[in-house]
């Protein structure tokens, strides 16, 4: 596969990655402006899933910066 196609599919990588991290950190404010007991169970188990979800998306982009950065030092053929 040609280099150029792999860096279109790392930008999609990183265009969701950025997706995640915005859904996830959304999620846990809308959670917190509506939930009226922030200790109740289900509240603490979807802020940690909300949380997780915005983690994973950071670090993919993170992942995705770091590729990007690694092939700018590789020639194109």
């Amino acid at each position: 596969m040609s280099k150029i196609i792999d860096d279109v599919k790392t930008g999609l990588k990183g265009i969701r990655g950025a997706g995640d991290a915005i859904r996830g950190e959304a999620m846990e404010v809308t959670d917190q402006a509506f939930d009226n007991n922030q200790n109740h169970p289900e509240t603490q188990t979807a802020q940690a899933k909300n949380r997780a979800i915005a983690e994973k998306g950071k670090q993919d982009v993170k992942k995705v910066d770091d590729m990007f950065a690694q092939r700018e030092w590789e020639p194109y053929a």
